[in-house]
């Protein structure tokens, strides 16, 4: 620098070199500055202390906070320097679930400009938090922690519903409904498997909905059953539902029984029905009863209750030979006989002067009688 005498120079006129901080000036540094006349130092001053740091500034954001298999997870945000400038370099972007990181990618930024997508196909569900390593070409680093987090869901949204609540063996029943996403999403595909009982049944899904029907078994014990619907999406998301259903007593056997199979007239016999339904355990119902003599005569016709005791007298003059106890309930049927005795006897009995003699037994009575007359006079 020529300076005439008493002339004064600003530093801010002169052309001096920049100083580019590197690596090694990591800290507290000041900038010393000398004046040499003829290279003779003359004065020297020293600039105010300041800080050199490799530190990184950032601001990050994603697209939402909860995910599921098969969805696109997007980063956004920018990188700078602590006095503002963009930087540009590298990022490591890590998902981090249970304290064990997962390195997903190592992208560029430029300008400081962070825009990147990453497709969710595989992962554990779970809650992740988003780590970053920033790096640019001067050294300087950063790892931002916890930049933001999300929910990993591998569940689908599964709805069932059925044509009857209550059915009996042997009917269809159609199973349907529909299964959506965590966010509520229509599915275009997917595989659906129903489970009723020991028996699997597979249909499709076709934009999240199902349907399919299937045979109650004829054999299927009375009761409450579940049926179950599990789906999973072609990416692995999965998810079962179930709904509940009553299959009602179908009487499939119609069984009699009778006390004895010997009786006389005027004594009683104890009907006794049983009736099955189609897994084989009683039931309660109305049936016909209907008793025929020995000639086949209808005698008598009741409906009865299978819970209920039933009493059949024999008739006083019920006709001797095998009688037939028949019980009936649409195209169910069953029977059983029994032997009236014959009984032979009289009545008799003396009213007004008059003898009155009655055949009290079921068959004709034909021994003779011998009446013995007397006289009350003395």
């Amino acid at each position: 620098v020529d300076l005439n005498v008493a002339e004064k120079v600003f530093f801010s006129s002169l052309d001096l070199p920049y100083i580019v901080t590197r690596s090694d000036m990591i800290g507290f540094c000041h900038v010393k500055s000398s004046l040499l006349v003829s290279g003779i130092t003359v004065e020297e001053d020293s600039s105010s202390t300041f800080e050199v740091v490799q530190d990184l500034e950032g601001s990050f954001d994603l697209n939402d906070d909860v995910f599921q298999l098969g969805d696109t997870i997007e980063l956004f945000g920018s990188v700078y320097t602590t006095n503002g400038d963009n930087v540009d370099g590298t990022v490591e972007i890590y998902f981090e679930l249970d304290d064990e990181e997962y390195l997903i990618d190592v992208i560029e930024t430029v300008d400081g400009e962070i825009d990147y997508s990453y497709d969710l196909m595989s992962g554990f569900p779970g809650d992740y938090d988003v780590n970053i390593i920033a790096r640019d070409s001067y050294g300087n680093y950063q790892k931002f922690t916890s930049i933001a987090s999300f929910d990993l869901l591998n569940e689908l949204y599964v709805y069932v519903d059925a044509s009857e609540d209550s059915l009996l063996p042997g009917d269809m029943l159609n199973v349907y409904g529909e299964v959506n996403s965590v966010h509520q999403e229509t599915l275009t595909s997917g595989s659906i498997v129903i489970s009723f009982e020991d028996e699997l049944y597979s249909t499709t899904l076709i934009d999240s909905a199902y349907s399919a029907s299937f045979r109650i078994p004829s054999d299927i014990k009375t009761g409450e059953y579940s049926v179950t619907v599990e789906a999973e999406d072609g990416f692995g998301n999965s998810g079962s539902s179930y709904k509940m259903i009553d299959v009602d007593p179908l009487a499939s056997e119609l069984e009699v029984f009778l006390n004895n199979d010997t009786f006389y007239p005027g004594e009683e016999v104890e009907v006794i029905v049983r009736l099955y339904d189609q897994g084989g355990d009683m039931m309660s119902g109305d049936v016909w009863l209907q008793v025929y003599d020995t000639e086949d005569g209808l005698i008598s016709e009741v409906e009865v209750s299978t819970s209920e005791d039933i009493i059949y007298e024999i008739p006083e003059y019920g006709e001797p030979g095998t009688w037939t106890f028949i019980v009936t309930l649409d195209e169910l049927t069953d029977r059983e006989s029994l032997d009236v005795l014959i009984y032979s006897d009289l009545y008799v009995r003396l009213e007004n002067g008059t003898l009155f003699i009655t055949n009290v037994g079921n068959v004709e009575y034909l021994e003779d009688i011998e009446l013995e007359v007397g006289s009350n006079d003395a």
